[in-house]
């Protein structure tokens, strides 16, 4: 005889059942326990490696941070910026006219593009003494492309002042036979 489920329900309870099920709940519920604090232990990390993370701010910014009551979020978007006048600028900024964590990330954005334009001081300017090396470095690439099947062509000439390089490559690559 088969038993569908909502025939199951008027069969008598004799317990039988709950018995032969309980260790595999017992089971069950000590993994499930361990999951849990499995994830437990994951989420205390994150916030462990968070706080951690914001030690990398100076004393001068930390109080800062304190004094006007912003927030871990605050200081994490402070983190993005390498130097500590810019940090400590971008605080009073936010500290000065209440921005949410939002509007300061946008300043932070802003500094970043900003700084990322400008040139950096003290550029070195490299004099070349010999050119060969570029030139190796351009046949190389034409061998490159050559293998790929492109048929690639260059011309050189060389005057008392300068070498005149012409690259020729077309944009379809060869056909082979």
């Amino acid at each position: 005889m088969i038993i569908l489920p909502h025939e199951e329900e008027d069969q008598p309870d004799d317990g039988k059942k709950e018995a032969e099920h309980a260790p595999a709940g017992a089971a069950l519920l000590r993994l499930g326990r361990r999951v849990i604090g499995l994830v437990v232990r994951v989420i205390v990390i994150r916030c462990l490696v968070r706080l951690l993370r914001l030690l990398r701010l100076s004393p001068a910014c930390r109080t800062l941070l304190v004094e006007h009551g912003l927030t871990e979020r605050h200081a994490r978007c402070l983190l993005r910026l390498e130097d500590e006048g810019e940090r400590l600028t971008a605080l009073r900024k936010a500290a000065e006219h209440r921005w949410n964590v939002a509007q300061t990330e946008q300043y932070v954005e802003r500094r970043l593009a900003a700084l990322q334009s400008a040139p950096p001081a003290g550029r070195r300017t490299y004099i070349i003494k010999d050119v060969r090396l570029f030139l190796n470095s351009v046949d190389r690439g034409l061998r490159l492309i050559r293998d790929a099947g492109v048929d690639a062509k260059t011309e050189r000439q060389e005057t008392e002042d300068e070498i005149v390089l012409t690259l020729h490559i077309p944009k379809q690559r060869r056909k082979e036979a």
